[in-house]
């Protein structure tokens, strides 16, 4: 029997979620992004209410989707009070660092060193640091479960195996067409050719800032979204039930156009059947996503956005757009309750 809880928690102008599966004696404990920006709402420590309260304890896989504040900024609470024993983001190189820095509204020292960042917290021995690659060729994963420290989006993260049976997984995206490096010139060529690691990027830091100005398309595409979900093999156990385990988080991601829809879609084209709650990117704002993905079965749309937010999320046209659809919308600010699925399932 597995027993899982999903909780979508309403912090407001950011993202915080987590994930608890109870398997026999096993308990794994996934959560995705811990942050909020509520600027002059009068329930503006929100999320630092929700971290307390959170009953969290061990934290198996602590996701990054992004570096922006709104999505990291209580994770500084996370690594001092939880024991964190995965830290999984996306791969981060040169450009990517500039990208974000060169709006700077990020935590340096998380961007810059995640290694350093999470040494010596609260944890008998410092998390595993996974870069998800995009461009990378799947890795095998052995039977201890002991993660690389660097593995491509293909690849399926255990979370539960049972003998030699995998049972639940993460599995995770990111947009590949980041950069337009056809429009490089010489010189930023040569300097982003010569950061070869974080570090050297503090030796060349205006120049590659000046490069992400040029080169940049939108600072949201490096986020990385995640499915959590049983194993191919396991889902039939679930046919018949009125409601599926299954979410799929999105961060900011950009779904703007029919091209990307497509790539993000064949990527978890696996799950497509099967229902699940789908968290809207960038707190519902329209220019993240131009349609509901209809042909997904989306049990429920999910938005975390701040009461009084000063972008106009989410958007009325997203609303619209889900409402013409017929998928169910659960709008999250930092008033509401938050929304929390149980479930139990026999195997």
């Amino acid at each position: 029997m597995i027993n899982i809880k999903k909780t979508f928690y309403s912090i407001g102008q950011g993202c915080f979620y987590s994930e608890k599966i109870f398997f026999g004696k096993e308990v794994k404990t996934i959560v995705y992004d811990c942050g909020s920006e509520n600027g002059k709402s009068p329930n503006k420590n929100r999320l630092e209410k929700e971290i307390e309260q959170s009953g969290l304890d061990v934290i198996d896989f602590l996701v990054i989707s992004h570096f922006h504040t709104d999505h990291i900024n209580g994770i500084e609470k996370l690594k001092k009070h939880f024991t964190i024993k995965n830290v999984i983001i996306p791969k981060i190189d040169a450009l990517d660092v500039a990208f974000y820095l060169g709006t700077k509204n990020t935590i340096e020292d998380l961007l810059l060193d995640p290694d350093s960042y999470f040494k010596g917290t609260n944890n008998s021995e410092d998390p595993n640091i996974i870069r998800i690659n995009p461009e990378g060729e799947p890795n095998e994963l052995n039977d201890s479960l002991k993660l690389p420290s660097e593995i491509s989006q293909n690849t399926n993260i255990p979370v539960i195996k049972f003998d030699k049976d995998l049972i639940w997984i993460l599995r995770f995206y990111i947009d590949k067409r980041v950069f337009k490096t056809d429009k490089r010139t010489k010189e930023q060529k040569e300097i982003i050719d010569k950061t070869l690691t974080i570090k050297d990027y503090s030796k060349n830091k205006k120049e590659l800032i000046d490069a992400y100005k040029t080169l940049s398309k939108d600072v949201n595409l490096t986020t990385m979204s995640m499915i959590s979900a049983p194993m191919n093999n396991h889902r039939f156990f679930f046919h018949g039930n009125k409601d599926y385990p299954i979410s799929i988080m999105n961060g900011d991601i950009l779904l703007s156009d029919e091209k990307r829809i497509k790539d993000y879609t064949n990527h978890f084209s696996d799950f497509k059947h099967h229902p699940f709650h789908f968290h809207i990117p960038h707190h519902g704002s329209h220019k993240n996503l131009c349609r509901p993905i209809n042909e997904w079965f989306i049990k429920k749309g999910i938005v975390m956005s701040g009461y009084y937010n000063s972008y106009g999320h989410p958007s009325g046209i997203i609303l619209r757009k889900f409402s013409d659809s017929n998928i169910k919308l659960k709008k999250l600010t930092e008033f509401d309750k938050n929304y929390i699925k149980t479930y139990r399932i026999w195997l």
